[in-house]
């Protein structure tokens, strides 16, 4: 017993080494395991994650191409580095998530997965976009597969990608050899996934494959051809070699036979885009104009689009005629599925006519910074580009009869501007009923910072419009347009030259908005409006209200223009005849004769000078508010003011500051050449009167009161403003200092204390304050007005103003004062300081507008609103506008930030335009093409406006480009043959058959 025990408890040591044969499946065995692709599991991918995240990648160009391939191997598949006999092979674990995740599968992901990603532009360098996904997916219709790959002799550095190349082949042999070593790990593993490896020769993708399962064993051919025989390029030929592949010898007759036969198929049409010059006319949605800026290339971008038609899986007589050969019942309109693709030129390839000419503009003032005080022989400028500037003048200002005569590409047409508009607001309130919108342009100019934009359709709005449609002609032939700074200096030029002509005889610049018309949103920017207006008054002012003023909102640039018009209006009211030159002077004179700074005398105004000269500004140039002029009052008295004196402290001026303020604002007075205390008029004798008031009389005498004729306040731009600002700072906040403040603030008041004693000879302070300023005087409720009572700070105390100015003030009628606002100055002044403008500056100044400009064009565009993804760039853009951005840096990034954003926005804007002439109405069509590549036509309206467009290329007539076909045995679907047919006539057929224990299923 005890032996037989011994014989029964033996152990078998096997001493020989593993081959390398053997140490290559083992590693193959590990890998799966590795991978938990083993005792049939499914790996350890997230379908669900994979589906959602690779059905929205697309290529939206050719140089992120690689970033999504990379990124969908990287998802998708699981590599290992295995050697075998010095050679090196990739093992690769690939899953097709659109194929696998079943939840929201389409038809034509489930019979035909997609093995390329959507590409949105077209790429001639390649004759055809690389896989995103293995072919075998498609070929064999196989969720998740695993395929071994030669990677060459050299060791390989774990990269994905194959270092051999197509310029490899493998051996029958060879082939046989690997694919056992996957069977032995497949079935030690108890893996059920379909494995390959590649037969012949590498570019020619031809693999064998095989599946191990518990109850079958299938496996895979593939057959390459170059040239198809012509019996096979006809379904009837198809379905005879699929029956004799499968062994069914007998080719059906009748519909009986064919049943068990089902067939799937995929056509699909390619068409290159015919060249069009209306391309972009033709969408009622989008607004284009010959020669003018316009949104988008001047080109259509559209190059190639296709459509794949899907006919699903139907017993064979379905689709062939088994009576004609060469005849199938595969008609476009009976197809089960259709998708749209398209590919646009390539966006770093189109010429976005808005965007160029902002870049070439911008790139033109950012070389300029070396350049800035380079003065150009204008002459010779203006004779050389006369025919140029001298349409956009009329453009600018009109003709002298101001008929804004309107030169073509510089214009718009009334009727068609008319029907945009109404265009426009239609789509508007389409759109966004309960919805944000965009903000339009006006709302944009609100929130700009101040001294930033200028109004819209302004002169210099225009100006600027006028620059890029010249920087776009220039884009457009570059040798037939001048550069665009001399472009800039010449027109300036010229434009200074019309707007001195307009001054010196009495004509108003156009296009300067008047103040009525110049409300913002964000309320009140006019603090040059009377503080004391007859808002506050009981009765009118006594002076006509100005039309024109100064918007601090707005660029100094447009302030001084606005300066010239107020000058203008006030020359006008006060009945100056115009000045008028004689020819000979006319043609004789130029700019820096008709104004020399260099010979000019101190007149009403005079300098606070602190330890230095008067400032120059950051270009170089003297700042026209620091300059001297002439054409003053000879018998003006000038006070020079000296704020050390006036707060017995040493002046806290900066050494760079040079102000002007009116002698009168110091003097207790504004009369002109009178001794202090003294009056022009009797006791009892009244001038300067307007007519009686209806409601307000004299407290002393019960006379009426009679409104006074009083000068217009003084009108002041930014910079004068921080001047005076500075003046008033430099006092200090001792109590001496701010009643100085106080008193150089008061000219104004003075000169209506006094014209409204000439007015009224027995009137009180009283009085004065019922009808200047109503809100201090104080009624008690119940009593009448002439019971009531100065407020606080108008009573009599030590040390009021009001008091003070009250009885140094003459009786002096508004005639014999002293001018508050000498407009012939200020004019001088402001035309000084455009005419000193260096072109770089000017430029910096119009910048913004441009960037305005841009957006405008695209916001009245429908088309922008009309598709949800055009309104989110229009917001974006909106967003990086309003943000702070520094407009005078030339190398800040918000520039190219704003510029990237208006880039993307127009491209896809025009490849909206292109699609939409093509499929009118359909905008959730050409949303999902312009965005993804490609979108499934599923709606019989689409689909018919989709069949209309490609009448034009007989698509109903011509042939599939490409033709794939699916046959399946019904009583079994395992046994399937694919077949690819391109345009070439070369034809790929992919066999997938089963076997069980019992043999061959038929």
């Amino acid at each position: 017993m005890a032996d037989s025990n011994d014989d029964e408890n033996f152990e078998l040591v096997d001493y020989t080494a593993a081959s390398g044969w053997e140490k290559f499946i083992a590693s193959i065995e590990s890998q799966l395991r590795l991978w938990q692709v083993d005792e049939d599991k499914a790996g350890n991918f997230d379908l669900e994650t994979l589906h959602s995240t690779c059905s929205k990648l697309v290529v939206d160009c050719k140089q992120n191409r690689e970033d999504v391939l990379i990124q969908i191997t990287s998802l998708c598949t699981r590599t290992a580095r295995l050697t075998y006999k010095s050679s090196t092979y990739a093992l690769t674990l690939s899953v097709h998530p659109l194929l696998a995740y079943t939840h929201q599968q389409t038809k034509l992901d489930q019979q035909f997965p997609p093995i390329h990603v959507p590409e949105l532009e077209a790429d001639h360098s390649q004759s055809e976009p690389e896989w995103a996904w293995h072919p075998l997916h498609r070929w064999t219709n196989s969720k998740m597969l695993i395929y071994l790959q030669y990677m060459g002799e050299a060791g390989w550095g774990g990269s994905t990608q194959n270092l051999a190349g197509d310029n490899y082949s493998v051996s029958l042999e060879t082939a046989k050899l690997l694919m056992s070593s996957l069977n032995m790990a497949l079935r030690n593993a108890r893996c059920q996934l379909p494995v390959f490896v590649p037969v012949g020769d590498a570019w020619r993708h031809l693999y064998t494959g095989r599946r191990l399962t518990c109850d079958e064993d299938r496996k895979f051919d593939c057959v390459s051809l170059a040239r198809a025989p012509s019996a096979y390029l006809q379904l009837n030929g198809l379905l005879e070699l699929f029956l004799s592949s499968f062994r069914i010898t007998t080719y059906p007759s009748s519909i009986n036979d064919t049943s068990k036969v089902e067939l799937a198929a995929l056509h699909q049409y390619k068409f290159k885009n015919t060249y069009s010059r209306d391309w972009n006319t033709r969408s009622p949605d989008f607004l284009y104009r010959m020669g003018d800026l316009n949104v988008g290339p001047a080109n259509d971008p559209l190059r190639v689009f296709s459509l794949s038609a899907l006919f699903q899986q139907a017993p064979c007589h379905t689709y062939i005629d088994l009576q004609i050969q060469g005849r199938d019942r595969l008609y476009l309109k009976t197809a089960t599925a259709w998708m749209l693709s398209a590919n646009m030129l390539a966006a770093d390839r189109e010429r976005t006519m808005l965007t160029e000419a902002l870049e070439d503009a911008f790139a033109a003032w950012s070389q300029s910074n070396d350049d800035r005080h380079r003065h150009l022989n204008m002459a010779e400028q203006m004779e050389a580009h006369e025919e140029v500037t001298s349409d956009m003048l009329i453009d600018l200002f009109g003709s002298s009869a101001d008929s804004h005569i309107r030169p073509p590409g510089l214009g718009e047409d009334n009727d068609s501007a008319k029907e945009a508009a109404v265009r426009l607001n239609e789509t508007l309130a389409e759109v966004y009923s309960g919805q944000k919108r965009p903000s339009n342009i006006a709302q944009i100019i609100a929130r700009m910072p101040y001294g930033v934009a200028v109004p819209y359709g302004s002169l210099l709005w225009r100006l600027s419009e006028i620059i890029l449609v010249a920087t776009a002609k220039r884009s457009a032939d570059f040798w037939g347009a001048p550069s665009i700074m001399t472009f800039l200096r010449l027109l300036w030029a010229m434009a200074l030259k019309e707007v001195r002509w307009r001054w010196e005889h009495n004509q108003l610049l156009p296009r300067i908005p008047l103040a009525a018309e110049c409300t913002l949103e964000k309320g009140a920017d006019t603090p040059n409006a009377d503080s004391l207006a007859p808002s506050e008054r009981h009765d009118d002012a006594g002076t006509a209200q100005a039309k024109h003023d100064i918007h601090l909102h707005y660029a100094l640039i447009y302030q001084k223009l606005e300066m010239i018009n107020c000058c203008i209006e006030r020359k006008l009211d006060s009945g100056e005849t115009p000045i008028v030159a004689t020819a000979a002077s006319a043609s004789e004179t130029d700019t820096k004769e008709i104004f020399d700074i260099n010979n000019t005398e101190i007149g009403d105004f005079e300098e606070i000078k602190a330890n230095s000269p008067y400032a120059s500004d950051s270009e170089g140039f003297v700042s026209a508010e620091d300059a001297d002029f002439d054409n003053v009052d000879d018998d003006a008295s000038a006070l020079l003011v000296d704020p050390a004196s006036l707060n017995g402290s040493e002046s806290a001026l900066s050494s760079s500051v040079s102000v002007r303020l009116p002698a009168n604002a110091v003097q207790g007075s504004s009369s002109m050449q009178a001794e202090p205390g003294a009056n022009y008029l009797g006791e009892n004798e009244a001038a300067g009167r307007l007519y009686p008031s209806s409601s307000l009389r004299l407290l002393d005498s019960d006379e009426p009161m009679w409104i006074p004729q009083i000068q217009a306040h003084p009108i002041l731009t930014e910079d004068m403003l921080r001047e005076r600002e500075t003046i008033l700072m430099s006092f200090g906040t001792s109590t001496e200092g701010a009643q100085q403040r106080a008193r150089l603030q008061c000219a104004e008041l003075i000169s209506d204390m006094e014209a409204f004693k000439a007015a009224n000879p027995r009137c009180s302070l009283a009085d004065f304050v019922r009808w200047h300023s109503p809100r201090d005087w104080i009624v008690p409720d119940g009593h009448p007005e002439r019971e009531g009572h100065l407020s606080a700070r108008m009573a009599e105390g030590e040390g009021n103003l009001w008091q003070q100015l009250w009885a140094e003030a003459r009786r002096v009628p508004v005639e014999r004062q002293r001018l508050l606002f000498d407009h012939n100055m200020e004019a001088e002044k402001a035309l000084h300081y455009l005419e000193g403008i260096p072109a770089h500056s000017l430029f910096a100044g119009l910048l913004p507008t441009m960037f305005f400009i841009a957006y405008e064009r695209l916001y009245r565009q429908p088309i922008i609103h009309r598709i949800p993804m055009l309104r989110e760039r229009l917001l974006e853009l909106e967003s990086k506008l309003v943000q702070n951005t520094d407009w005078v840096d030339a190398d800040s990034p918000a520039y190219s930030s704003i510029m990237d954003c208006l880039e993307n926005l127009e491209v896809q804007a025009s490849r909206c335009v292109s699609l939409l002439g093509k499929f009118p109405g359909q905008y959730a069509l050409v949303e999902q093409l312009v965005m993804y590549g490609q979108a499934m036509v599923d709606n019989r309206n689409a689909q018919k406006v989709v069949l209309k467009a490609l009448s034009k290329y007989n698509i109903l007539t011509s042939q599939p480009s490409n033709r794939e076909y699916v046959f399946t045995l019904a009583k079994h679907a395992s046994q399937q043959m694919y077949v690819a047919i391109n345009d070439e006539s070369s034809i790929r057929v992919v066999y997938n058959r089963a076997q069980t224990r019992r043999g061959l299923l038929t």
